[in-house]
């Protein structure tokens, strides 16, 4: 398993928070998760993705694959609700493990993670893309 060192140096404002909680809440989440959001373990998350990369996904059921997936989508809507300089520390402490994703990814179908109207963009490369060996291949049954 890699060691990793994240830097992440994110403080939130109380403005920052509740924006964030509030796309929470119309991602579909109940109330009682955004108010639980705080940012204080926005490094488990960072690590969680990581651990995501970098696991061997071989052999894995790809219903687990889609849903430990939906951590980057918790990290993206982080990303993109917070100020400018907590979103630029994030995105600086993910481009490596996003890189290692992208590095490591093949095509596959569009995938999906409930409501994505809360999201800036249509498609980001990890739902149009996937490192799990039988999620978008030819020889995948039901493509």
């Amino acid at each position: 398993m890699r060691v990793r060192k994240l830097s992440l140096s994110v403080s939130f404002s109380e403005d920052e928070l509740s924006n964030i909680r509030n796309v929470i809440v119309a991602w579909g989440k109940s109330q009682a998760i955004a108010d639980d959001f705080d940012g204080s373990k926005l490094h488990q998350l960072c690590d969680s993705w990581a651990e995501f990369v970098d696991t061997d996904w071989d052999g894995w059921d790809i219903a687990e694959y889609n849903h430990d997936l939906g951590v980057r989508y918790w990290l993206q809507l982080v990303l993109e609700n917070a100020g400018s300089e907590n979103s630029t520390s994030l995105h600086e402490a993910l481009q490596p493990i996003d890189d290692r994703f992208i590095r490591a990814a093949h095509e596959c179908d569009l995938l999906r993670s409930g409501d994505d109207s809360v999201f800036n963009e249509e498609s980001y490369f990890w739902r149009n893309s996937s490192i799990h060996p039988e999620i978008g291949l030819p020889n995948e049954p039901n493509a």
